[in-house]
């Protein structure tokens, strides 16, 4: 009996292990643009008084808000769930919709561009 479990159980195991495959899970966004997608999240949410809007790094506010993401270390374009920009909101910071956090994660794993 011992003979025929063994090459049984064998054989179970290496068909199950060949139907796996990985699976990449897609993000859907309204990410069109940095300027009609990602600004106006900064500036409804963000870019308000007493907060990033000049005051407080980083500056959120039209026409800086890119610069200061990109070049003070908020986004990282290899790992963008690990940007300190997500993380943060992801986090609890600040009044941001779970759909415009997906909307900045979005526009990170697409490089950040700027339009």
């Amino acid at each position: 009996m011992k003979r025929i479990v063994f090459p049984v159980l064998f054989a179970a195991v290496i068909l199950i292990a060949q139907g796996c495959e990985k699976y990449v899970v897609v993000i859907e966004s309204n990410f069109d643009t940095y300027t009609t997608s990602v600004q106006p999240i900064f500036t409804s949410s963000c870019a308000l008084s007493n907060c990033h809007n000049g005051s407080v790094d980083p500056n959120l506010t039209d026409g800086s808000s890119y610069v200061a993401l990109t070049t003070g270390n908020y986004i990282d374009v290899q790992n963008p769930e690990e940007s300190v920009l997500i993380k943060q909101l992801k986090g609890g910071h600040g009044y941001i919709s779970q759909s415009d956090i997906e909307t900045l994660l979005a526009w990170i794993q697409a490089g950040a561009p700027n339009d």
